[in-house]
């Protein structure tokens, strides 16, 4: 229909041509060509099925009673970058009008507080992974220091819960001073000592760190670490010098107990974080004959089982924290010579 008989708006100015055609709000398009068949320009909206309709993305279909406008007098060929959805303000060649445009931005920023690092000290971290490994120690929890870094530019007020394996710290404004907690240009910083127990068992786990609102409990922002906690072997026994008599053709014992307090009754620890078996290692020491490895049977529950000690690999299923006693049987030959018998022997735990 004719635009200059139906136009909606009788302010708008006649167009300087018409050509009977209807244009719909889904999915259509408008190309442009010269007089030799090059295409000039083309918008499309929705899904306009012919490609030479439209360029890079289509726009969106429109809603009745708004147009497209080229944004900016730009052209980056992609559509949904050149146009904006605009109320209609049509001119012709006799209008004496013209308009620039420019983009206003404004930044609306939060004024709650946001994490904005956290890492751990001292501790290595496999880019690979992503997950920072950490080894426990034997014996002793293992010290972790984890530095946080909060924006926090209008200054309000929060608190910290760091959650990690069995520590659950929290952290406000009364105590924070504990946690090394200093302020400089909207940043407040804070160390905050973690740690992990010898035993604690090989996994893959997460550090968890959020903030939140002291009033309404209103969580601000969180963040998480991928660590693995590795595997560590550690045995400790409570002797370091054992002794028995006994005569040729005949044996002896010494029988073990589960009391760290008793060094002439062994006792073995695993003192890491992942059960063992174990294996012994005869040397001679200089000036006296050693025993034979063939001679020495040992035992974790007083001889109910035993195994040669040249047995290479013996079964403990030792758990972490756990205490057995280690029992010795030491047969003689009855063509073995009398005198003393020392040797070093070395227990290895093995996975």
């Amino acid at each position: 229909d004719s635009y200059n008989a139906n136009k909606e708006n009788n302010s708008w100015p006649n167009s300087d041509y018409e050509e009977d055609f209807t244009l719909a709000n889904t999915d259509g398009g408008v190309a442009l060509y010269d007089s030799s068949g090059n295409l000039i320009d083309a918008v499309g909206w929705g899904d306009p099925q012919d490609t030479s309709l439209y360029e890079g993305t289509p726009l969106s279909n429109v809603d009745e009673g708004f147009v497209y406008l080229r944004f900016s007098k730009q052209d980056t060929y992609n559509n949904t970058q050149d146009f904006i959805v605009t109320s209609p303000s049509p001119s012709n060649s006799d209008n004496s009008w013209s308009f620039e445009d420019f983009i206003l931005s404004v930044v609306v920023q939060s004024t709650s507080p946001t994490i904005q690092s956290i890492s751990l000290e001292n501790d290595y971290f496999d880019n690979n992974t992503q997950e920072y490994e950490i080894m426990p120690y034997p014996k002793i929890r293992r010290s972790l220091e984890l530095n946080l870094t909060v924006n926090n530019s209008f200054n309000s007020s929060y608190n910290i819960n760091v959650s990690f394996l069995s520590d659950e710290i929290n952290i406000t404004s009364s105590n924070r001073e504990e946690f090394g907690f200093y302020q400089n240009d909207g940043f407040d910083y804070y160390n905050i000592s973690l740690g992990v127990s010898s035993n604690e068992s090989p996994e893959h786990t997460q550090l968890y760190v959020s903030l939140y609102d002291p009033s309404s409990y209103e969580q601000y922002d969180n963040e998480s670490l991928n660590i693995e906690i590795l595997t560590t072997l550690g045995l400790e026994i409570d002797f370091s010098d054992l002794n028995c008599t006994t005569s040729v053709g005949s044996f002896c014992t010494i029988m073990g107990d589960e009391d760290f307090n008793t060094d002439d009754k062994p006792t073995i620890m695993n003192v890491g974080n992942t059960k063992f078996n174990v294996s012994f290692t005869f040397s001679s020491l200089d000036s006296y004959p050693g025993l034979d490895p063939d001679w020495v049977f040992v035992s974790f529950d007083h001889f109910t089982t035993e195994y040669s000690m040249t047995q290479e690999v013996i079964p403990t299923s030792i758990i972490p924290n756990q205490m057995m006693p280690l029992d010795f049987r030491i047969e003689i030959p009855v063509n073995a010579s009398q005198g003393t018998y020392k040797n070093l022997i070395k227990i290895t735990g093995l996975i």
